[in-house]
């Protein structure tokens, strides 16, 4: 059987059909792109400052229903939370220790490498939430090494919470 030239000609794309998809292939991927954000380092900053929200959230919590006071440290590149444990002696006296908190995520953070933390409160390096659920009022500074954007974690006396995502060095 022999095909006609007219049969031929019709297999197959041209070039500008296949210059026009690869057009929209590439319009698509630039959307998505666009759309899905930064995936690196300030994608994880902003995950690691709502997780330390949350975990401060928690802690705040806990000091309400246990009821006890619970502090949070901040040293270099560490955090922990610490509870207030009150001793009953034999001879009637009481005495009172911090002790760390027994939770998983409460004891001994490493802060990642690429990310600073800088914290302004009545002592620059912890926090002490009471069981009425009130704190130190703080203000803390979650950015990356070398970036000029960076999360504002501020805390109130009544332990009111907000994170909000900062451009620039307006500290």
């Amino acid at each position: 059987m022999f095909l006609a030239p007219a049969a031929l000609s019709s297999k197959g794309f041209t070039l500008l059909e296949l210059l026009i998809v690869i057009f929209i292939i590439a319009i698509i991927v630039s959307v998505a792109t666009l759309a899905l954000g930064d995936m690196g380092k300030n994608r994880k900053a902003g995950y690691f400052a709502e997780q330390l929200k949350s975990t401060l959230s928690y802690a705040q919590q806990y000091a309400i229903i246990q009821p006890t006071t619970v502090m949070f440290e901040l040293d270099n590149n560490h955090y922990q939370f610490k509870v207030l444990e009150m001793i009953a002696h034999d001879n009637g006296s009481i005495t009172y220790r911090w002790k760390p908190l027994n939770h998983p995520g409460s004891q001994d953070v490493k802060v990642p490498d690429y990310i600073t933390l800088q914290m302004k409160s009545e002592d620059n390096h912890s926090i002490q939430i009471n069981s009425s659920g009130t704190m130190t009022p703080f203000s803390m500074h979650i950015g990356i090494s070398g970036e000029d954007s960076y999360y504002l974690l501020n805390a109130n006396a009544a332990g009111v919470l907000t994170l909000t995502k900062q451009s620039g060095d307006n500290s």
